[in-house]
């Protein structure tokens, strides 16, 4: 390759550095348009809260319950058919209201759970992961909904991917969560996990809904 063809570094070292600007300045947009950071923090509350769980139900089912990797298998199945099949059912239940949705999907989610934690027989924690699913399910379906309500056509290919990015950060953050979650600790910190869950669906429910 030829010299010329290479970029210096102090090129490459700008070029990434401006990259970096413009995508941060994207993610301040996204949040600066009218209403969309208010009723945007809870749905990413919840996808912190809802991830969070999947290291909870690990610790409380194999560890604290000391049941099998089977019963685990089952509610993690639970989880999944609930996630297929909670937009269909929330948009059924809303009527397509997207503010609603975004809100009885969280209140859902937050009451999933708390049950989850509870000294149940298997069936009643099966049936707890598939509400779970069910909320996480509209909440994506409903998220979507809003961006596309809310963000111009026009800036759509700039802004959503930097939405994506904050959804993800939330997820890795309640990952990193996940290292303070022990035995001892589990039930109370996933309890108050849905609390707070339940009170985020309940703010998107006061937001008036956004115009098509």
């Amino acid at each position: 390759m030829l010299p010329s063809v290479i970029c210096p570094p102090s090129e490459k070292t700008e070029t990434t550095s401006n990259s970096k600007k413009r995508f941060s300045l994207s993610i301040i947009e996204l949040l600066s348009l009218p209403g969309l950071a208010a009723r945007l923090m809870p749905p990413m509350g919840v996808a912190f809260f809802g991830s969070i769980v999947n290291v909870g139900i690990v610790i409380y089912i194999l560890g604290l319950q000391e049941q099998p990797t089977s019963d685990y298998g089952l509610v993690a199945a639970s989880i999944s058919v609930g996630l297929v099949l909670g937009s269909i059912l929330m948009q059924g239940i809303t009527q397509q209201k997207t503010q609603l949705g975004i809100g009885l999907s969280g209140i859902i989610s937050g009451l999933a759970i708390i049950s989850l934690f509870q000294p149940w027989c298997i069936a009643f924690t099966m049936a707890a992961g598939f509400f779970l699913g069910v909320g996480n399910g509209g909440q994506n379906v409903f998220t979507t909904s809003l961006l596309m309500k809310t963000i111009p056509k026009t800036k759509r290919t700039k802004l959503i991917p930097s939405f994506v990015f904050c959804v993800y950060f939330f997820v890795f953050a309640s990952y990193l969560a996940g290292l303070f979650i022990t035995q001892s600790n589990v039930i109370p910190l996933m309890i108050c996990g849905g609390g707070i869950t339940i009170l985020l669906g309940m703010f998107s429910l006061t937001r008036k809904p956004t115009s098509p």
